[in-house]
Parts: C-alpha cells; sequence; structure tokens
C-alpha cells in the first residue's frame, strides 16, 4: 500500500514539509552535504526540518551511519507532492548540477591519488549519477545549451570510472546521446570529453576507425581551446586506437602525449601514456624500449596509487618476459597485474589477464593449470556479459585439448570459438594475435579431412555452454 500522510494533522512545519518533498530527487540515498546543496534555500540551512524528518521515520540512516534514505512507498508519496508543488523539474535540477560536480570529484581522484576510494564512491553515487544524466539529457534535448554543456561534461568526466566498471556500452550510448544533442557544435572541454568517452567505448567495441575518428576530433577541440588536460588524454587516446591500424603513428603520438603531460605536470596522463608507448614498442618488435616504457609508467603508477595504470604496466611487463621465454618472471608479473585490477574492480582487464597468463601456462607445458585459468577467464568475461571475450577464452581451451591429444574436441571447440569471438561487443585486447591458429592447425593435421569438416560443422552449432562443456575434465567439471 502506498504511504500517504495527511498534512492538515501533521506537526511538521512547512520548510519541514518542503524539505521532505525535496529529498525524493535523490536515487539511492545522499548525505547530509547533498541534501543541504540541493534542498536547501540559498544561504540557509536545512539541518533542523532534517532533524525532525528523522525523528518522524520520514528519513532514515543506513547502516554505515553516513548516508539518508527514505523508504519506498514514502518516496513514492514525496515524489508526488513535489510534483504537486510544481518543483518537480527545478529540484531535480539542482540535483544534476551537485552530481555534476560528484562526477568531477571521482574524475579527479582517479586521476590523481585516490583512485580506488573514487571508484568506490561512484558505485555508492550510480543511482544519483544516473538520474542527473537523465535529467539533464531531457532538458539538453529540448534544446538548451547549458544543459547540453554540463552532461557532456559529466560523460567526459566519468570516462574512465564507466571503462573501469564496464560500462562502456552505456559510457558510448551517453557520451553520443548528449554530443548528437549538441546541435551547437561549438568547440568546448564538454565537448571535447564526451568525444574521449565515446573514443573509449568504441575502441572497446572493436570499432578503432571509429575511435580514432572521434579521439582525433577531441585533439582538435582541446587544442583550439587550450585545453591541456583534453590534450594529453586525447593523444594517448589516439595512440590506443592505432595500435591496430597505424603503431608507428600511434608510438609517434604516445611519445607526444609522455611529453605534453610531462610537460602540465599531469602524472597520470604521463604514466597512461608511458604504458601505451610500451605496448606500441611491442608491437613493433621493439621490446627494449617497450620494458624501459612500462617500467618508468609503473613507477609513476606505484607512487600515485593508480592500480588500473600499474595493472596495464605489469600485464605489459609480464608479456615481455613470456616472449623472452621467462615464463616463471611472466606469471609472477601476470599474477601483479591481476591483483592490480582487482583492487580497482576492473573485471574486464582481469579476464584478459586471465587469458594471457592461461597462455602462458599452456607455453610452459602446463595444460591443467591452463585450462583453470582459461575457465577462470571465461567467468571474468560473463562477469561483463562479453560473449566476444568469451570466443577468445574458448581458443585457448581448444588449443588446451590438442596439447593434451584431443583433437576432436579441439576442432568443435575451435569451430564454436571462432563464431562468438567474431560477435560485436566488449573485449580488453591490445594485440589481435593469439597463438590458437598453431594449434588448430596441428589439430587438422591429426585427422581426415572428412572427420575435420564434420567436427567444424557440429562445433558451429554448439552453444557455448556446450563448447565450455566439452573443454571440462573429469577433474573440473562441476559434480
Amino acid at each position: 500500500m502506498r504511504a500517504t500522510i495527511d498534512w492538515s494533522h501533521s506537526l511538521l512545519t512547512d520548510q519541514e514539509q518542503r524539505l521532505f518533498r525535496r529529498l525524493a530527487v535523490f536515487a539511492g540515498g545522499c548525505t547530509v552535504a547533498d541534501v543541504e546543496a540541493v534542498c536547501a534555500e540559498g544561504g540557509e540551512s536545512c539541518l533542523d526540518e532534517l532533524e525532525s524528518l528523522l525523528d518522524e521515520a520520514l528519513v532514515q540512516v543506513d547502516g554505515r551511519a553516513d548516508r539518508l534514505g527514505m523508504l519506498q512507498t514514502i518516496g513514492e508519496f514525496a515524489r508526488e507532492q513535489l510534483a504537486v508543488a510544481g518543483e518537480t523539474g527545478a529540484i531535480a535540477l539542482r540535483h544534476a548540477r551537485r552530481y555534476a560536480e560528484r562526477a568531477r570529484e571521482i574524475r579527479d581522484g582517479i586521476e590523481g591519488t585516490e583512485q580506488v576510494s573514487s571508484v568506490e564512491g561512484g558505485i555508492t553515487e550510480e543511482g544519483n549519477l544516473q538520474a542527473a544524466i537523465d535529467t539533464l539529457l531531457e532538458i539538453a534535448r529540448g534544446g538548451d545549451a547549458n544543459a547540453t554543456e554540463l552532461g557532456m561534461q559529466v560523460c567526459g568526466d566519468l570516462w574512465m570510472y564507466w571503462h573501469v566498471r564496464g560500462k562502456n556500452v552505456t559510457a558510448r550510448e551517453h557520451a553520443r546521446a548528449f554530443l548528437d544533442a549538441d546541435t551547437r557544435r561549438t568547440p568546448t572541454a564538454g565537448r571535447a570529453g564526451a568525444l574521449i568517452t565515446a573514443g573509449l567505448a568504441s575502441w572497446m567495441l572493436g570499432q578503432y576507425e571509429q575511435s580514432l575518428d572521434e579521439c582525433a576530433e577531441a585533439h582538435r577541440i582541446a587544442t583550439e581551446i587550450g585545453g591541456r588536460r583534453e590534450i594529453c588524454i586525447a593523444a594517448l587516446m589516439q595512440a590506443l586506437a592505432l595500435i591496430f591500424l597505424d603503431p608507428e603513428s600511434g608510438l609517434r603520438l604516445a611519445e607526444e602525449s609522455i611529453e605534453t603531460s610531462r610537460a602540465a605536470g599531469f602524472m597520470w596522463a604521463e604514466g597512461i601514456a608511458s604504458t601505451v608507448a610500451g605496448i606500441l614498442h611491442a608491437v613493433t618488435a621493439d621490446p627494449d624500449s617497450s620494458q624501459a616504457r612500462h617500467s618508468e609508467a609503473l613507477e609513476i603508477q606505484r607512487r600515485l596509487g593508480d592500480w588500473e595504470g600499474a595493472g596495464m604496466s605489469l600485464g605489459g611487463l609480464a608479456q615481455l618476459a613470456s616472449g623472452r621465454g621467462d615464463t616463471a618472471e611472466a606469471i609472477e608479473l601476470y599474477r601483479r597485474s591481476l591483483a592490480a585490477f582487482e583492487a580497482v574492480g576492473d573485471r574486464g582487464e582481469e579476464a584478459r589477464i586471465l587469458s594471457e597468463m592461461a597462455w602462458t601456462h599452456l607455453a610452459d607445458g602446463d595444460p591443467t593449470r591452463a585450462r583453470a585459468t582459461f575457465f577462470e577467464s571465461v567467468q571474468a568475461h560473463t562477469d561483463v556479459a562479453s560473449v566476444r571475450g568469451i570466443g577468445l577464452s574458448l581458443i585457448g581451451l581448444a588449443a588446451t585439448e590438442v596439447a593434451e591429444h584431443r583433437p576432436e574436441n579441439a576442432l568443435r571447440i575451435a569451430a564454436a570459438a571462432e563464431v562468438y569471438a567474431q560477435e560485436e561487443g566488449i573485449a580488453v585486447i591490445y594485440t589481435e594475435h593469439t597463438p590458437g591458429r598453431e594449434f588448430v592447425n596441428q589439430a587438422h593435421a591429426a585427422l581426415p579431412a572428412d572427420a575435420v569438416a564434420r567436427l567444424t560443422e557440429a562445433g558451429r552449432k554448439l552453444t557455448i555452454k556446450q563448447a565450455l562443456d566439452l573443454a571440462r575434465t573429469p577433474q573440473t567439471a562441476p559434480a
């Protein structure tokens, strides 16, 4: 039953009733400071009224004693009262402005020295951040230039938060919605930031040309307005986009971003740009330079507490160790990389590291550990809803079957893997090369041509579950 309150018999004052209805604008709770910022009239405090609402149990304090909220039915009634008072739009806009500030705080923390706590803060405020975006987008679509700019700013500020949280599709949808609503196309920091967010999401979706276009436009705008932060990030994002398109040009942009970030005193961007340069040096067959750049990046990232960047750098160093044939060092570096991504909560990057670690186990002649680690990678890809990523891990499981002399299973799993790895969607990869093809070729060579054709056709019809069940040994299959 919906809660109702007969205000004619209530002991609440008009000011307390006003605060009560305005509190309905929050989604997922709020702090006292948020209440003051959104609900109080300019220059006034509403702490006395808030205390009264707490005494009346119309507002509750959660178990951590630092956030306030309402029961669902009471909140629904409060929203009705807000609408009756004709305040919904005005209070929603105040709320949106408040959480635009919170988005900027999240950005500064992630790009500064408070990465983990900033990500945790973003998780706590996801409901409010989404409500703010919805409010701003509705107003922006009505032609309000200020709301459009503020919405693009919020999307730009949340770019790395959304990436860490695996919300790349969400990031792209929101950024593109505000960019499309921006009919003026005026060069602004907000527009540059939204393009960077869209560019990273496009890259994660495997749309590398589109990512490059978006990041190049962000760089052009940032240069025109003199936005030093955006110049640094747009350059390193262009370099990332070029890994699969033109790594030599990407390397030049990464080095440019390192120097620009260093000159601006933007250490976080310098570290990430150095990591990207390390990746590109590896792609262009310069392992010594790659080692140096990854090591430089890691030193910066350790000083900042940048777990996301450190995970990337440690993963790059692990790949180099694996390429040298030093599997023991590679596995240790992968474990440290995995711990870094676990610390910040980037499940998508965890999936990548688990897959690379599994390939290293396989190269080291340990298919049992390889299989177990590939299955861990599958679970991580499942957690971020990446069918494409599951397909990539299935390639590894097919290779494991070859290593254990089961070519029939290998061919069926490999055929299924090919189907799912080609799906559109999110997957964290820094190279399109996997060693799986050589294993599949071995399976082809071990069987007659008609058997290969039959097994391949059967494999293409497998569901993901069926393909995974084929790869489970009696020791790893669930009871």
